[in-house]
């Protein structure tokens, strides 16, 4: 279990807001085989100026700000299975499927869902990751934020993303 909660400064209103969380996780390894289950709560209260809405707030991530639903419960499944291999200087493969279902509860929103399906591969210090992004909704596969009622609320969008680093 998780617990969490503190403050929101508005920086126009010079206000602090409330926000909390609470959540259930579940991870469990058996054998080669990795499952993770997670059902969350979250709360945003911001104290914004008249004629702002307290619906949505601003996040963001790799520098680009986005709305999301100030209030959502979130649910997720991911499964993965390791492969230990000694192939060339390749030491490890993990393959996964990570999938998150967000139901907003706020008006004028829509669910957003996002499925991730991939495998990672290690070699010495070298880490890489080659996954497909689907999603509904969701910024990170191409929608405009997280739980709004956009146009492309009811699209699904993908694209392939691969992250190659050197950890030393």
């Amino acid at each position: 279990m998780s617990l969490q909660g503190g403050q929101i400064f508005n920086r126009i209103t010079e206000k602090k807001g409330s926000r909390y969380a609470i959540a259930g996780h579940v991870n469990a390894d058996v054998g080669p085989w990795n499952l993770q289950l997670q059902g969350l709560r979250y709360e945003f209260n911001p104290e914004n100026p008249n004629n702002v809405s307290d619906q949505f707030v601003q996040t963001g991530a790799f520098e680009f700000p986005f709305l999301m639903a100030a209030k959502a419960n979130v649910y997720s499944a991911n499964v993965a299975r390791s492969f230990a291999t000694s192939i060339g200087p390749v030491t490890g493969v993990i393959c996964y499927n990570d999938f998150t279902w967000i139901d907003p509860k706020v008006r004028n929103s829509a669910e957003s869902i996002q499925n991730v399906t991939g495998c990672s591969v290690s070699a010495g210090g070298m880490f890489a990751y080659f996954d497909w992004v689907a999603g509904k909704n969701m910024w990170f596969a191409g929608g405009d934020g997280i739980g709004r009622n956009a146009l492309s609320a009811g699209k699904w969008r993908s694209r392939l993303n691969i992250n190659i680093g050197y950890y030393f």
